[in-house]
């Protein structure tokens, strides 16, 4: 009987290195919770409620558990596609929560961004986050980033205008990533079945 040839240690060190997220983003994730207890001490005009920290702590782990999530693939462009999505969508919401894209932070138009996000997440779920589904769906919020920008240029509100432009373009550039990842995961299952 044949034996099996036994894989060599360095492969099996190089596979599981590949399949842990990056270190650094657990700490930058503490690193960014800290912060605004670090501010809040050294600056007097810093001023959040417990209710901020709390949403601040949410919105920042979820990002965090995301792209360890994500950054597990052995493909980079599969992370660099991860990374890019997490990123908009957390600056997205962060600037709406802070501030307002439109006008101020209460501003009822500034939902629109959520619904649009809520897309994202429909999309991802549908998908079972195939990379495939996710350039879709990411392609689908791109689009409707573009048409609130165009609206808001048509309505004169020019910086949420350029704002939700950039956004736009930053789910657009996720969606090519995803794209191409798709692309060369179809190549590889037609060189498995060729071999076959």
């Amino acid at each position: 009987m044949p034996s099996i040839p036994e894989r060599r240690p360095s492969d099996q060190t190089r596979n599981s290195a590949n399949r842990r997220a990056p270190p650094i983003i657990p700490s930058l994730g503490a690193l960014l919770i800290l912060s605004p207890l670090v501010a809040q001490v050294v600056y007097e005009e810093f001023l959040w409620s417990a209710m901020d920290f709390v949403v601040w702590t949410l919105l920042v782990g979820s990002a965090i558990c995301l792209l360890m999530l994500g950054t597990r693939s052995q493909k980079t462009i599969d992370r660099l596609a991860v990374v890019v999505s997490v990123m908009t969508g957390f600056l997205t919401i962060w600037a709406n929560l802070a501030v307002g894209i439109i006008g101020r932070e209460d501003n009822p138009m500034n939902l629109l961004y959520f619904g649009i996000l809520a897309v994202g997440i429909v999309g991802a779920v549908i998908s079972r986050g195939r990379s495939e589904g996710l350039a879709i769906t990411l392609g689908i919020m791109s689009a409707l980033h573009f048409a609130l920008a165009l609206w808001l240029y048509h309505l004169s509100v020019t910086s949420a205008a350029l704002t939700t432009g950039v956004v736009g373009a930053l789910w657009c550039l996720a969606a090519f990533l995803f794209r191409r990842a798709s692309q060369g995961d179809r190549r590889r299952t037609d060189k498995v079945t060729e071999d076959l």
